[in-house]
């Protein structure tokens, strides 16, 4: 009869500790991984010269997205399977609400975009008649 409640107090005190552990080590994992995600934005926006101002998702596969390059800002368009270059432009040229905050801001301005897609157009339709 001791023989068997001492038994039961070890094994439900052996499933204690291995629950307390998985918790522990579960805990410890997803601190990790929230510091290394903080590090890892904080790294890709704050440091040099190249900075994602802002993206627009046109379909599931296909985004346009200015690049603050310097002082330039440069709209790409990237797709599954290729990135094209769409135009450039210098700071004064566009109006940008806020031109120092980033991508992580979660802030969209679709006017930048039709104002791109506008100029874009414009230079496209110069050119072809030049030809």
């Amino acid at each position: 009869m001791v023989l068997s409640q001492a038994t039961r107090l070890g094994s439900v005190s052996q499933l204690l500790t291995i629950l307390s552990i998985f918790v522990l080590v579960l805990l410890l994992a997803w601190g990790s991984a929230k510091i290394l995600a903080h590090y890892n934005r904080a790294g890709a926006s704050s440091h040099g010269n190249m900075e994602l101002v802002e993206a627009f998702r046109i379909s599931t596969t296909q985004v346009v997205e200015i690049l603050r390059i310097g002082d330039r800002y440069i709209a790409i368009a990237v797709s599954k399977d290729q990135v094209e270059k769409l135009g450039e432009w210098g700071q004064d040229e566009l109006h940008l609400e806020n031109p120092a905050g980033g991508a992580g801001e979660g802030m969209t301005r679709p006017s930048v975009f039709r104002e791109l897609l506008e100029k874009h157009a414009k230079k496209n339709s110069e050119s072809s008649e030049r030809s």
